[in-house]
């Protein structure tokens, strides 16, 4: 691990390798602190530590306050390079793999301009045909931006379980760049081999494995073990591989690009779970409908962009997308916002068009449709039935033409038997109907959104990491996320922000806090001793007590010893220093 002013930077020691450290990035262990040098030193693991060897720097090696120019590294002690500080301190393996590898291009992809986004509305050999032609028309940069939406399409086609594309460093490290399905099991990936150009078919641990090796480069599908590939999905399967690792692997063209039915919005990762493929068939069969549409599900699911989804999906893609937050408006103001100002109704207030005259010719999304005060449900209700709106202080209505998108995180037909949302309004909005599933239901797109959202935020903030350890990617899928996609990519967004440069996102870097109506979990292997909580004590104050309790049980039963604790808790020793800090232990 080598420190510098806050910045921290783990790197995994193999036995038998000995392994260069400088500032150069070509190095094995690339460190760009101050006072490193391109090329520094050399390190070797050994049965007590590590030996670490100047390689004619500058500023060499300082053990205790002298110059050296090789030096032993016991566990847990640290050595001045540069300066910045080295110490060799215990891991778990998960901690230090790559799970997920975040593209070091993920700024100028997102920079790029691309056409229009495709979804292939069936499976089979001939929309495999459709999805070569559409992507005929797209270059590398523009492929490689959209790639997750691209496997999700390659994995609908082929009816595979996983599609994955990766790399294979010389460490022996697998990285997964970009996935659509459940996460592979470790030893499929284990058996990914570097060579030439090649494919080949294997049958493991009950499934049929189709692996397309380019040197380095890999791309993976894994069918059912009843599936048995056929010739043109691993046809299909080579051309994913061709195009996504560049213009050098790409095969010639296949003809003109045709138009695809559902144009996914910028920045929409759909996911491949079961209850996301059902929206989207239902999407895909009422696509060129005209019917008003309810979008229901928690708070984060994405509706607004399932919304979009469903406007450039429709007969209205060519006109305007408007949105409003009904529950964003006070009520007094609502009315003239939605069906807008006729003339100068009152002093001060000037003539303008409302939400439903913007929308003219395409879809007006009302968000949080259930904060609507009951006067304007039944205005809305008209509107519905009879297509035409009555701006304020008009006397004859005028005719609109457009499609309404309402959503709501709330239960529209709890409310209405509750007499809080009119039912006849209700069963009007849900003649088409799609409920978005929370994330937890659908846990296994998180691989695929945690990765999106890692190269969306490294793009933005312009910062560079390695990726995502195994770790930190089975404590995302573990948890139960209770502010869905939104929390998710809130978090990768934090993270990315407090990880070091050409650093290793792991579980530290995330705050998966239980939500306030369960418990927090104690660590299996420490009882918590800390006095009970008030009755009325903030739930905060209840966590920090249990968390004080167990860290001073495993700091006292471990001597001290933070690394030992960090073991017995549960957690890395990092995460272990950040709690003891917050909590202002000793």
């Amino acid at each position: 691990m080598a420190r510098y002013a806050g910045q921290v930077l783990r790197f995994e020691l193999v036995s038998g390798r000995v392994l260069r450290l400088g500032s150069a990035p070509d190095n094995d262990l690339y460190v760009p602190f101050p006072g490193i040098s391109r090329r520094h030193a050399q390190i070797e693991r050994t049965e007590r530590g590590a030996l670490i060897r100047d390689l004619g720097s500058k500023n060499l090696l300082v053990v205790d306050g002298a110059a050296v120019t090789s030096a032993e590294l016991p566990l847990n002690a640290t050595i001045r390079v540069g300066r910045a500080t080295l110490s060799l301190e215990e891991a778990r393996t998960s901690d230090l793999q790559i799970a997920l590898e975040v593209a070091e291009t993920a700024a100028s992809l997102l920079s790029e301009e691309t056409g229009t986004e495709h979804d292939s509305s069936t499976g089979g050999p001939a929309a495999a045909l459709q999805l070569v032609r559409n992507y005929e028309g797209m270059s590398h940069r523009a492929f490689l931006r959209t790639l997750s939406v691209r496997l999700n399409e390659a994995r609908e086609v082929l009816s595979a379980q996983t599609m994955a594309i990766g790399t294979w460093a010389e460490d022996g490290k697998i990285a997964i760049r970009s996935i659509a399905g459940s996460l592979p099991d470790e030893e499929v990936l284990k058996r990914i081999v570097p060579g030439r150009r090649r494919r080949q078919t294997t049958r493991r641990q009950s499934a049929n494995v189709v692996e397309s090796v380019h040197g380095r480069r890999w791309c993976m599908a894994i069918f059912g073990p009843d599936q048995c590939p056929a010739q043109w999905q691993l046809d299909f399967i080579e051309y994913l591989a061709c195009k996504s690792f560049g213009p050098e692997s790409e095969p010639a063209a296949a003809g003109a690009s045709t138009e695809a039915r559902l144009p996914v919005p910028d920045s929409m990762v759909i996911g491949s779970s079961a209850r996301m493929r059902a929206a989207m068939d239902q999407l895909r069969a009422t696509a060129e409908s005209d019917l008003d549409v309810l979008l229901t599900g928690e708070t984060g699911t994405g509706k607004e962009l399932f919304a979009r989804l469903v406007h450039t999906a429709g007969r209205n893609a060519a006109g305007p997308f408007v949105a409003i937050n009904c529950a964003a408006i006070p009520s007094e103001l609502l009315e003239a916002e939605l069906f807008g100002v006729h003339g100068r109704v009152a002093t001060g207030v000037d003539p303008r068009p409302g939400r439903f005259a913007q929308a003219e010719r395409g879809s007006l999304f009302l968000d949080e449709i259930g904060e609507l005060p009951d006067r304007l449900q039944a205005k809305l209700l008209r509107v519905l039935q009879e297509r035409e709106i009555l701006p304020l202080g008009a006397v004859n209505p005028r005719p609109i033409h457009l499609r309404v998108i309402a959503a709501s995180n709330r239960n529209l037909l709890q409310l209405s038997r509750d007499g809080a949302f009119r039912p006849d309004l209700y069963y009007r909005l849900s003649t088409l109907r799609f409920d978005l599933p929370a994330l937890r239901d659908r846990r296994e797109d998180i691989p695929g959104l945690t990765l999106a959202f890692a190269n969306e935020a490294a793009a933005r903030h312009h910062k560079n990491v390695r990726g995502i350890s195994r770790s930190a990617l089975a404590a995302l899928i573990d948890y139960d996320w209770p502010g869905n996609i939104r929390e998710l990519r809130n978090q990768v967004q934090r993270a990315m922000l407090i990880c070091e440069p050409n650093g290793l996102l792991d579980a530290s870097h995330f705050e998966l806090n239980p939500p306030p109506n369960s418990p927090p979990r104690a660590p299996d292997a420490v009882v918590a001793q800390s006095p009970p909580p008030q009755p009325l004590a903030p739930l905060q104050l209840q966590v920090e007590l249990l968390e004080r309790g167990a860290i001073s049980q495993a700091l006292a039963q471990c001597n001290g010893n933070r690394s030992a604790a960090a073991r017995l808790l549960g957690i890395t020793r990092n995460g272990l220093a950040l709690k003891v800090r917050r909590l202002g232990l000793s």
